[in-house]
């Protein structure tokens, strides 16, 4: 988060070189949303409405 522009070069060099600590955690999350979608006897839109339709129900009301 930054509270001024003046210091998003700053951070977006900062993210970039950050980037290798989270790949691997964006990777797995990924996959677990979209892995699979448009393979075998699954289209893409039922994968996407299967992983909404799961969200939907682990989210507290």
């Amino acid at each position: 988060m930054l509270d001024h522009l003046n210091r998003l070069d700053d951070a977006r060099q900062e993210a970039i070189d950050s980037h290798p600590q989270y790949q691997a955690l964006q990777t797995a999350y990924f996959e677990e949303t979209f892995g699979g979608a448009g393979q075998g006897e699954v289209p893409s839109s039922r994968h996407g409405a299967d992983v909404i339709a799961d969200y939907l129900r682990r989210t507290p009301k």
